[in-house]
This record gives structure tokens, C-alpha cells and sequence, in this order.
């Protein structure tokens, strides 16, 4: 039995296809603007680097449990889901922006800036992947349907958005 909220299978792939291809590219974005730029080309220490990183892997850690218990809880005029994900990839397109223009190139400015930028970043992801996945899941017709696309539009997606974020460095 179909509902209105369910999408069609062809644009749930396409659509999930795009998403996972966004993701890539920017996770690919964001390791190899750490890795090439701020550690190769500015020589920000690898040592502070890893830190950066892990206060960014902790942000998101806490962002995942807030957005957990928030995305259930608040009802809009534009859905449970929707401002989720447009705020969450909103925070990863703006600081993968400010994460390539660092006010200057001196030590002490480059781990504060590499470190909050990865942090709102990863926040970004944590905001915007599970409501998306979850919006996905509740669109389909069925547990066998959301399978059959997502087994189809994951290794797609994933490859072409390697590939470009790769190119794109």
C-alpha cells in the first residue's frame, strides 16, 4: 500500500546516490585539506594535527547523541528530517570553505583554525547523516526496497564521489 510521503525507487536512488557522492567528496575534501595543505604545504605539526582531529571526532561523538535525541523530538512545518539535514550540510559546506582560508599561516593560527573548522565539519556530518539516512528509510516502500536502492546507489556513490574529491585536490 502506498502512502503520499513515499517516493518513487528511482528517485530514492537518485537521491541517495547524490547524497552518498556528497559525502565522499567532502570527507575526501576535508582528510586531504588536513593532510596536503595544513601539514604538507603550511607545516602545521602532525602532532597537533591529530589533536585537531580528535577534539573534531569528539564534537561530532556529542553532536550524534544531541542530534539523536533532538531529531525526534522537534516537529516543523518542514518536517522532522529536512532542517536537520539542510543545517547540517550547511555547517560542511561553510567550514570546508573556511577551512582552505586561514587568516595567516603561523602555527598557533593554523591548529586553532585546522581544529575548529574539522570540528564544525564534523558536527555538519553528525547533523545532517542520520536524519537524512532515517528520512530515506521512512520514504520507501518497504525495508526490501530501501535495501535494493541503497545496495545499488552506496558503492555508485561512493566511487564517483572518491574519485571526484580526489580530483578536486
Amino acid at each position: 500500500m502506498d502512502t503520499p510521503n513515499v517516493l518513487s525507487t528511482t528517485f530514492n536512488m537518485v537521491i541517495i546516490t547524490f547524497f552518498i557522492t556528497f559525502a565522499a567528496i567532502a570527507n575526501v575534501a576535508a582528510y586531504g585539506i588536513g593532510v596536503l595543505v595544513y601539514i604538507r604545504l603550511w607545516g602545521l605539526s602532525l602532532v597537533w594535527a591529530f589533536n585537531g582531529a580528535l577534539i573534531a571526532f569528539t564534537c561530532q561523538t556529542i553532536a550524534q547523541v544531541a542530534e539523536g535525541y533532538y531529531c525526534d523530538k522537534v516537529v516543523t512545518s518542514y518536517g522532522r528530517r529536512k532542517p536537520f539535514v539542510v543545517v547540517g550540510v550547511c555547517l560542511k559546506i561553510i567550514s570546508l570553505v573556511l577551512l582552505t582560508l586561514p587568516p595567516n599561516h603561523k602555527q598557533n593560527i593554523l591548529i586553532a583554525w585546522f581544529t575548529v573548522f574539522l570540528s564544525m565539519n564534523f558536527v555538519g556530518d553528525a547533523i545532517y547523516s542520520n536524519p537524512y539516512e532515517s528520512w530515506m528509510i521512512e520514504s520507501t516502500r518497504d525495508d526490501e526496497d530501501y535495501t535494493r536502492i541503497y545496495s545499488i546507489a552506496s558503492p555508485i556513490g561512493g566511487i564517483f564521489g572518491q574519485i571526484i574529491g580526489i580530483s578536486l585536490l
